[in-house]
Protein backbone atom coordinates (compact mmCIF):
# COMPACT_ATOMS: atom_id res chain seq x y z
CA UNK A 1 0.00 0.00 0.00
CA UNK A 2 1.60 3.47 -1.05
CA UNK A 3 -0.30 6.49 0.43
CA UNK A 4 0.38 10.30 -0.54
CA UNK A 5 3.09 12.90 0.51
CA UNK A 6 2.98 16.51 1.36
CA UNK A 7 6.14 18.55 -0.62
CA UNK A 8 7.02 22.12 -0.42
CA UNK A 9 5.59 24.25 -3.54
CA UNK A 10 8.49 24.17 -6.46
CA UNK A 11 9.96 20.72 -5.75
CA UNK A 12 10.73 19.07 -8.66
CA UNK A 13 8.20 15.37 -8.26
CA UNK A 14 10.46 13.54 -10.91
CA UNK A 15 13.22 13.62 -8.48
CA UNK A 16 11.37 13.15 -5.23
CA UNK A 17 9.32 10.05 -7.66
CA UNK A 18 12.81 8.70 -8.44
CA UNK A 19 14.25 9.15 -4.70
CA UNK A 20 11.17 7.85 -2.98
CA UNK A 21 11.38 4.66 -5.81
CA UNK A 22 14.86 3.80 -4.78
CA UNK A 23 14.50 3.94 -1.12
CA UNK A 24 11.41 1.70 -1.28
CA UNK A 25 13.31 -1.03 -3.40
CA UNK A 26 16.14 -0.72 -0.89
CA UNK A 27 13.67 -0.52 1.96
CA UNK A 28 11.94 -3.92 0.67
CA UNK A 29 15.18 -5.37 -0.22
CA UNK A 30 16.40 -4.99 3.47
CA UNK A 31 12.87 -6.66 4.92
CA UNK A 32 12.99 -9.65 2.49
CA UNK A 33 16.54 -10.48 3.81
CA UNK A 34 15.53 -10.24 7.14
CA UNK A 35 12.66 -12.73 6.50
CA UNK A 36 15.58 -15.26 4.69
CA UNK A 37 17.66 -15.07 7.34
CA UNK A 38 20.44 -12.53 4.80
CA UNK A 39 22.13 -9.87 6.58
CA UNK A 40 19.81 -7.01 6.11
CA UNK A 41 21.77 -4.48 4.07
CA UNK A 42 22.29 -5.35 0.70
Amino acid sequence: MSGGAVVPFGVDLDRFQADLSAFKRSWITSILNLATGRPALP
